[in-house]
């Protein structure tokens, strides 16, 4: 074998291998992600409203809303006049804020179960029907690139409502 040859080889093995150690890495996030969320519902069950205000503050500190008059507004239905680039930067923060939606909802989707074992205040309670309410109110006539993502949160969302009324 040629050493040219030799070389492509070496590096197509090295692409290789750090095709697969990114695969293995998404493989432990896909599997600890889980984990993580059956662990907070069990924190849940001892100091819940505590890991309510963390969940906010997280979500907060994420979409960049920590001001308190923040009122939710999807990005891709603000008209762009700019080129294509801005476009796409929109979508890419747009489904930025739909991932943390995701992961917000899925965490108080398993957190507000336990509900029953712990009460929480109202104030809380209040604070995530806001939010769910705030995500309906302004994507209802929607239509954009993230159409189906937005349909997954609001069903999420409507997810967590649900969670709320069969628990208070």
């Amino acid at each position: 074998m040629s050493p040219r040859k030799l070389l492509v080889c070496i590096r197509q093995v090295e692409v290789f291998n750090v095709c697969i150690k990114r695969s293995m890495n998404v493989m432990f996030v896909c599997r600890c992600f889980p984990q993580l969320i059956s662990s907070m519902s069990s924190i849940a069950e001892h100091c819940l409203p505590s890991l309510l205000r963390t969940l906010f503050d997280w979500y907060r500190r994420q979409s960049g809303t920590e001001d308190e008059s923040y009122e939710y507004r999807p990005r891709s239905s603000t008209k762009s006049k700019g080129d294509e680039q801005h476009r796409d930067k929109d979508y890419l923060l747009e489904r930025r804020d739909l991932s943390i939606d995701f992961i917000f909802c899925l965490v108080s989707v398993e957190v507000l179960k336990q509900i029953p074992l712990h009460p929480v205040p109202d104030v809380l309670v209040h604070e995530v029907l806001n939010l769910a309410f705030k995500h309906f109110k302004h994507k209802e006539g929607y239509c954009g690139p993230n159409t189906g993502n937005v349909h997954i949160i609001a069903d999420l969302y409507a997810e967590v409502i649900g969670i709320l009324t069969q628990s208070k």
